[in-house]
């Protein structure tokens, strides 16, 4: 928790395996914005909130970047959830090229989390009423802080390059141990 407390200026990836991702994580991060798909503004239940907290949205591509650029140079953290969608248990983790793309082109480093339910509740191939048989916990593995120059340097390397190899080290370390 003091690692994710302290971190400033950076993008925070992580798994996702149920609805509370969120709120375990924005509960112990300061100054910490998310980038939203943007059919939760179609959700009456939270498109309020999102509006609110001025979050990201990632259907606005043609300001994305500067917006994201703004905030991480203010300090603010970014919250990314980069499979776009709920982990699904049983499958093989795919993660889209966004935060990755973000990471490059706005020189940041990224934070990866890995957050692990003991039991099945309010993921991706479950209803929201069903109540697991067991008290459920949560355990989030702050692991390491990736330097974005181990990967990018402008002189050298194309963005796009960047973008997929940092992804599939962000996947690794999303999927290891």
């Amino acid at each position: 928790q003091d690692v994710l407390r302290a971190e400033r200026g950076c993008l925070v990836i992580a798994n996702h395996p149920s609805l509370l991702d969120y709120v375990l994580l924005a509960s112990v991060m300061n100054e910490t914005d998310c980038l939203v798909k943007s059919a939760l503004l179609r959700n009456p239940f939270v498109s309020g909130v999102i509006r609110a907290a001025d979050y990201l949205i990632n259907s606005e591509a043609d300001t994305l970047l500067a917006a994201s650029q703004q905030r991480l140079a203010q300090g603010d953290t970014l919250l990314i959830f980069p499979e776009g969608t709920r982990t699904r248990v049983g499958e093989a983790m795919t993660l889209q090229r966004g935060a990755a793309n973000i990471a490059v082109r706005c020189n940041s480093a990224v934070r990866v989390v890995v957050i692990h339910c003991s039991e099945r509740m309010l993921d991706k191939q479950s209803n929201w009423y069903n109540v697991p048989p067991n008290k459920p916990v949560f355990t989030v593995d702050v692991r390491e802080r990736i330097n974005i120059h181990d990967f990018y340097d402008a002189s050298q390397h194309e963005p796009a390059l960047a973008a997929r190899q940092l992804n599939r080290h962000m996947q690794h370390q999303l999927t290891t141990g």
